[in-house]
């Protein structure tokens, strides 16, 4: 398989997920003994939203690359059929 701009993506978003929820998880855990509990489930919930959005943004990139995966498929079929219709010189 070869490597694409989207596959490149996918695999960068594997390697930024798992380090940003631990990122995130330190900073909760460093503020909970910080800051008060509202300041905290604030920051709480909008890093879960974020964890959510690349999330959202990873799923988006594997529909694309799953798409384009399909469609390579297809154009390697018909370049096929094409050159078994085409007579040799």
């Amino acid at each position: 398989m070869t490597t694409t701009s989207s596959g490149t993506a996918i695999t960068t978003l594997n390697n930024v997920i798992p380090k940003k929820r631990n990122s995130i998880q330190g900073i909760i855990n460093r503020t909970q003994s910080i800051t008060p509990m509202t300041n905290t489930n604030a920051e709480s919930r909008t890093m879960y939203e974020m964890l959510c959005e690349l999330r959202l943004a990873y799923k988006s990139l594997q529909q694309e690359l799953d798409e384009e995966r399909r469609a390579r498929k297809q154009l390697d079929s018909q370049i096929q059929k094409l050159l078994l219709l085409t007579p040799a010189k």
